[in-house]
C-alpha cells in the first residue's frame, strides 16, 4: 500500500478537504510548491523524456513544502457517517429514480 500521497489540483488548495482524503484514506499527502497538477506534472514527464531534466531534479524545481498526515480518530466519524449516507440514500433512491426519469420543464 501506498505510504503517501501526493495532492494536487483544485483540492490542494482546501486544508479540510486535503484532511479528510488522508483521513479516509489512510494515508498522508505530500503538498509540493506549486499544486497546478497535470499541467506541471506532464511538463517535467516531458523534461525528464527528453532529458532536459533528471528525475531527481522534481523535488528541487517543485519541493514538497507540507505533509498532511491522517488522524485515525477522524476515521471513526466519516464510518459514521457514511453509514447514515448510506441508508439515506436507499430510502431516496426511488425518489431520485423518478425525477431522473421526469421530462425537462418546458418539454
Amino acid at each position: 500500500p501506498a505510504e503517501a500521497v501526493y495532492a494536487v489540483g483544485g483540492g490542494a488548495q482546501y486544508p479540510l478537504w486535503i484532511q479528510a482524503v488522508s483521513d479516509i484514506a489512510g494515508v498522508s499527502q505530500r503538498l509540493r510548491r506549486h499544486t497546478t497538477g497535470a499541467a506541471l506534472g506532464s511538463a517535467l514527464l516531458a523534461g525528464i523524456g527528453v532529458g532536459l531534466i533528471a528525475r531527481g531534479d522534481i523535488d528541487r524545481l517543485n519541493p514538497v513544502v507540507r505533509t498532511v498526515k491522517r488522524n485515525v480518530s477522524n476515521r471513526a466519524l466519516y464510518d459514521r457517517d457514511h453509514r447514515i449516507y448510506l441508508d439515506l440514500y436507499a430510502q431516496t433512491k426511488p425518489h431520485m429514480r423518478s425525477l431522473w426519469d421526469r421530462p425537462p420543464a418546458g418539454h
